[in-house]
């Protein structure tokens, strides 16, 4: 059975009442709940935690022993860590027990970020999981805290993120030697990734779960060892067939432009993307500042970027515009508050296609909530297929309007053609738990379904 050993400073699973669990505490309790549900069984690996209050004494024999006989540590940096004397032995302890190379403990060590910081050097080229934000103000905060409750969904992503890479890792070591081992991802394509200094960090991840969702390879897997820099970039790119880029204004220490470079030399095709808000370069302008500005570089929203990569990767089948010579469909693009841009791309195919919509009335100071609701009414009443978009919504509100249509039934003339909800990818489709002979449930985003939704509404 594989062991799993947890390094953390106690510090940062405190909490003002005793009774309730702390932030490590909670992480562990669902990470074991996911690594269960992803091997299987409970039992597939043990999983160790000291729960004791320790000081800076020297690590004891027992926790040796528990170090010595774990194949996987999975570790909390944090300002806290880096100042417990009792964390860095635990850690150095590990390396040695195991004889850890740089190549080596990349497989062995993962490492869950708890505060924008340094790592020890010892781990520094390792793959991390952020589980912080910067603020509006600058701060930094803790994900799955009250301060970034709105924000749920970015912690259960990196969760997931890091639940799936424990479950390849558990499963390779499971096997028996020369065994070829099953990843839970298949991939059907392959890319690079370019590594980002720390203030696009976010960007980044974000990207990299895009692309992971739709069975997108992404290299490379751990950050660039910086003593082998070069030729880890070669080995990297000659396995990926697209080469992606995110730039802002920070140099990154040169890192871009290596990159950037060897891509060149590889002839690879490249996209890369910055902010729309980057100023332009003046006449002094450095090399850094001549690659953002590049005409190749495409200044947008980040999920836009993104849809246009899947895009690149996977071309959509030309859309085939429906039949409506009888009748003329209109549709209503009912979304959350999170998914208006969404809502707004999808409104702009429906325009190529000369379908007929309505997006949610613009909420502001001077429209009441009930006028909102008697809109929405109205909307569902009269249209002849809706698309209710909430991949970033909560689950509640969807399943609200959904009864909503029920209850509208009686003062239709007509059924409704096709009631097409979007959930999030890695949302279970029978947790809504409601059955409408009209719903069809979409885990895929609109804009790259809108054919099948057309084709549904047509008939």
């Amino acid at each position: 059975m594989i062991s799993i050993f947890i390094s953390y400073a106690h510090v940062d699973n405190l909490t003002p009442d005793s009774a309730s669990d702390g932030w490590v505490s909670t992480f562990i309790k669902k990470l074991q709940i996911l690594l269960a549900q992803n091997l299987g069984r409970q039992n597939a690996y043990s999983l160790w935690i000291d729960d004791e209050l320790r000081g800076n004494d020297a690590v004891t024999p027992a926790i040796l022993q528990k170090l010595d006989q774990s194949e996987i540590l999975l570790l909390f940096m944090s300002p806290g860590y880096r100042e417990s004397t009792w964390c860095q032995q635990e850690l150095q302890s590990f390396l040695e027990a195991h004889a850890l190379t740089k190549n080596l403990h990349q497989k062995r060590i993962f490492m869950v970020m708890l505060d924008k910081m340094d790592t020890p050097e010892a781990i520094n080229d390792l793959k991390s999981y952020c589980f912080w934000v910067v603020k509006k103000n600058k701060h930094i905060a803790r994900l799955g805290t009250i301060e970034t409750k709105q924000r749920e969904n970015e912690y259960s992503g990196y969760l997931n993120d890091l639940a799936r890479d424990l479950t390849d890792q558990i499963k390779k070591l499971q096997a028996p030697e020369n065994t070829p081992t099953i990843s839970s991802q298949q991939y059907s394509k392959t890319v690079y990734l370019a590594q980002v200094p720390q203030s696009l960090l976010r960007e980044r991840e974000s990207t990299r779960r895009a692309l992971q969702q739709k069975k997108i390879r992404v290299l490379p897997e751990t950050d660039l060892p910086m003593h082998d820099l070069v030729p880890s970039i070669i080995k990297n790119l000659n396995e990926a067939e697209l080469f992606i880029q995110l730039l802002n204004d920070d140099t990154g220490q040169g890192l871009p432009i290596l990159q950037y470079e060897q891509c060149i030399a590889a002839n690879k095709p490249a996209v890369q993307w910055r902010p729309d808000n980057i100023e332009a370069a003046s006449e002094s302008e450095t090399s850094h500042d001549q690659l953002v500005q590049g005409d190749q570089v495409i200044a947008s929203s980040l999920s836009d970027f993104q849809g246009m990569i899947i895009n690149k990767l996977f071309p959509p089948s030309p859309v085939v515009k429906p039949d409506t010579s009888n009748s003329q469909l209109f549709v209503y693009i009912d979304a959350s508050k999170g998914d208006v841009e969404l809502a707004q791309q999808t409104s702009k195919m429906l325009d190529t296609l000369d379908i007929d919509y309505s997006l949610p009335v613009q909420t502001d100071e001077n429209i009441s909530a009930r006028e909102i609701r008697i809109d929405i009414e109205n909307n569902l009443k009269y249209c002849d297929a809706v698309m209710m978009i909430f991949r970033h919504g909560p689950f509640i509100q969807l399943r609200e309007h959904l009864m909503l249509c029920q209850r509208l039934r009686a003062k239709r003339n007509t059924p409704m053609k096709i009631i097409a909800a979007f959930i999030e990818p890695e949302r279970d489709p029978k947790s809504l738990n409601i059955k409408l002979k009209e719903l069809k449930v979409f885990s895929e985003s609109p804009t790259e379904s809108i054919q099948a939704f057309i084709q549904a509404a047509a008939k």
